[in-house]
């Protein structure tokens, strides 16, 4: 068993998966505090900086950017550039969210709620995510998703 939340590393995979698949933000923006040099161009103090977020959906990142998959962000797939998903901000602690006491919560809350419920789509599998980049603000989904939760069976212990 895991010592800490740290080494839950599928849980992490799951969180940041669900992040890279919201489309919760499309863009983050920021006013650079430095002179900086990016591939020999000067990015001067004061300069306005937008990251386009959603473009951790293309193609060219993940194999398969349409489906959900946690083990795009496990140690055996390293093959993913650091900085195709930083999905808060530019840099610092929230480059990697599993440091934050928001992502704390949130594999507590999920741990927690999976511990004893299961939950399966119900009825045929919904088709592949739309993205709607027609706007700088995420658009809430025009598709439904049906679960069900239920009581997890009781397994019994053996020994």
């Amino acid at each position: 068993m895991p010592e800490t939340l740290m080494d839950m590393e599928y849980m992490q995979g799951i969180l940041k998966e669900s992040v890279r698949c919201s489309g919760m933000f499309s863009f983050a923006g920021r006013v650079e505090d430095i002179d900086i040099t990016v591939q020999n161009h000067l990015i001067p103090k004061g300069t306005p900086i937008l990251e386009a977020i959603m473009t951790e959906m293309r193609s060219e990142a993940f194999s398969c950017p349409d489906v959900f998959n946690p083990k795009n962000f496990t140690k055996d797939n390293n093959h993913l550039n650091p900085l195709t998903f930083i999905p808060f901000a530019f840099g610092g602690s929230r480059h990697k969210p599993e440091e934050s006491l928001v992502y704390l919560l949130a594999a507590v809350t999920v741990s927690s709620l999976f511990r004893n419920l299961q939950v399966s789509l119900a009825g045929k599998e919904i088709e592949p995510f739309a993205a709607n980049f027609e706007s700088f603000v995420a658009m809430p989904s025009t598709e439904e998703i049906w679960v069900t939760v239920s009581k997890e069976k009781e397994v019994e212990n053996v020994g």
